[in-house]
């Protein structure tokens, strides 16, 4: 007894792998109930991912630039068991989703960002303040902690220093966008002659 979405999750996770699937689904078999359909949720515990609520609200508090919030749930998900290099993980693919959407919209295929219609709707409503280029940019940066991760011995240390970096995200876009229209100038690109006539308006043939 189990949800199609739960179905096409264990798919993904599969990435093609027959075997993989039908060792999945031997391990939640015993997860079965005549009562109650094995969900992502089971699916999500199983395979120690990050469930789509809580990801939405770390998200939620990093596009907010509230850093405090991130911190807290941040520490709420990692005192749940989870791994630092996994939540980076969850996080990274949630923003690859969060990109795909606000760039082509909510017509996207399921199958392609890997959510319900539902959790698209709830992630549509987040990205209304979060700009394409931001996204962008908290990918880059997550991407980048998650090779830190793999080589400190201090796992927890970056992984405060990662979200609390990332949900400064209103000064670090601007300091972005700064840094470029600096390398402009340099370049020479920003610098265009213009001639400015001291008339306000043509002078009139003679």
């Amino acid at each position: 007894n189990i949800t199609d979405e739960a179905l096409n999750l264990i798919a993904q996770n599969s990435a093609g792998g027959m075997r993989d699937s039908i060792a999945l689904l031997d391990q939640l078999s015993v997860l079965n109930s005549a009562r109650e359909a094995i969900s992502v949720d089971d699916i999500n515990n199983l395979l120690g991912r990050l469930s789509f609520d809580s990801l939405t609200s770390l998200f939620s508090a990093i596009a907010a630039s509230n850093q405090n919030d991130a911190l807290n749930i941040l520490n709420d998900i990692y005192n749940q068991g989870n791994e630092p290099t996994q939540i980076l993980s969850n996080l990274l693919e949630y923003l690859r989703n969060a990109l795909i959407l606000k760039t082509v919209g909510a017509e996207v295929s399921n199958t392609v960002v890997q959510l319900n219609e539902e959790q698209v709707k709830k992630l549509s409503e987040c990205l209304k303040s979060v700009e394409t280029h931001q996204i962008v940019s908290l990918i880059e940066k997550c991407a980048d902690y998650i090779k830190e991760l793999k080589l400190t011995t201090n796992p927890k240390l970056w992984l405060d220093v990662s979200v609390l970096d990332m949900a400064n995200l209103t000064e670090n876009t601007k300091l972005e966008d700064l840094q470029k229209r600096l390398v402009a100038l340099e370049s020479g690109e920003g610098v265009k002659m213009v001639n400015v006539s001291a008339y306000n308006t043509p002078p009139a043939p003679v």
